[in-house]
């Protein structure tokens, strides 16, 4: 069977990851956190200031700036199949992070 990547959207807190996890489990397929990714991606612009007070980003200088990016990758066994976990390493609070990504 050629195997195939399944993306799923959504609102935020809808449980698309619950639903992707379970999927992926029962079809042996591996699941990706991508959400993980882009909140990596968006805290490295916050903490460079590439965001303004009105939510804008400076794409330029994002883009230009994706090589300093560190963002890591594995698999972690969770019986019965893997799940990729992504990470970013960071100093700030998770408290600050949640409330700073999460603000309108």
């Amino acid at each position: 069977m050629k195997k195939i990547t399944i993306a799923i959207d959504g609102h935020s807190s809808c449980g698309k990851s619950t639903m992707a996890k379970a999927l992926a489990r029962k079809i042996g397929y591996v699941y990706v956190d991508t959400g993980a990714m882009y909140r990596a991606v968006t805290l490295f612009a916050l903490r460079h200031g590439m965001i303004d007070a009105d939510g804008r980003v400076d794409e330029q200088t994002l883009e230009a700036s994706m090589d300093q990016v560190k963002v890591s990758s594995m698999l972690k066994p969770e019986p019965p199949k893997p799940v990729s976990m992504a990470r970013m390493w960071s100093t700030t609070s998770v408290a600050w992070r949640c409330r700073r990504m999460s603000a309108p």
